[in-house]
């Protein structure tokens, strides 16, 4: 039930986006408008608030880490 209540608002918003499309009420420069405030402003502020509300302790400092390490020694070979 928790899974339905994640996908569900996804495939609600591409199927708005392709009734839109369909009825010609979403035009190419509308998309590209709605492209450029997802990226500018929706993802930055997600990012801000996932971060800021984030709980923190010391394994969320060693898995980035390792991970650096890991590439560093990927490089390195």
């Amino acid at each position: 039930m928790e899974m339905i209540g994640t996908i569900l608002p996804v495939l609600l918003t591409l199927a708005l986006g392709m009734v839109l499309r369909r009825k010609r009420l979403l035009s190419a420069e509308g998309i590209g408008a709605l492209k450029t405030v997802a990226v500018q402003i929706g993802l930055p502020a997600v990012l801000l608030h996932t971060f800021a509300s984030a709980e923190y302790n010391a394994a969320s400092f060693l898995v980035p880490l390792i991970m650096f390490m890991v590439c560093v020694l990927a490089w390195l070979m």
